[in-house]
C-alpha cells in the first residue's frame, strides 16, 4: 500500500487511498471496476471502482480490460486509487477493503479443498430387467 498524503487545497480536503496488490499463488487483479460508455462528444470512458472481487467475479470478469462483447463493461485490476473526503472515510474504506481481501483469500482457499460429496448413478432402471441401459457415476 502506498503512503497517504493529506492535501488541503483552500477549503478542499482529500485523502488518497492507493492499493496495489501483489500475490503469490493467485491472480492479483482482485478489484472490480466498471467502464462507462464513451462520452458522445469526447469519446472518453471512465472506470469506476465497485468492490473487491468475489470468487465468482474472479471467474466471470476479465482482467485489465472489459470484454467489448458484454453489455456491462466490468473488469478486474490489481490497483485501486480513490480520493476520499475525510480521515474517517479513509479509515473505514481501508478497513473494509482489507476485510474483503481476507475474505476473498479465505474463500478461494476453501474452494480449493474439494471432496466427493455424493455419487449419482443413472440407470439401469427397474423397468430395464435386461440391463441394456448404461450406468454412469457423476
Amino acid at each position: 500500500m502506498y503512503a497517504v498524503r493529506h492535501q488541503n487545497l483552500a477549503y478542499l480536503s482529500a485523502w488518497r487511498l492507493r492499493i496495489v496488490v501483489t500475490a503469490v499463488g493467485m491472480d492479483p487483479r482482485v478489484f472490480v471496476f466498471g467502464r462507462s460508455p464513451p462520452d458522445p462528444r469526447s469519446g472518453e470512458t471512465a472506470d469506476t471502482f465497485y468492490s473487491v472481487a468475489s470468487p465468482v467475479d474472479m471467474e466471470e470478469y476479465p482482467p485489465d480490460e472489459p470484454d467489448p462483447q458484454t453489455e456491462f463493461q466490468m473488469f478486474r485490476a490489481d490497483t485501486v486509487d480513490v480520493l476520499l473526503r475525510s480521515a474517517s472515510e479513509y479509515e473505514g474504506t481501508l478497513d473494509l477493503i482489507e476485510r474483503e481481501l481476507r475474505n476473498l483469500v479465505h474463500a478461494l482457499n476453501i474452494l480449493e479443498n474439494l471432496r466427493l460429496d455424493r455419487t449419482i448413478e443413472i440407470g439401469p432402471y427397474p423397468s430395464d430387467p435386461d440391463h441394456t441401459s448404461e450406468s454412469v457415476a457423476i
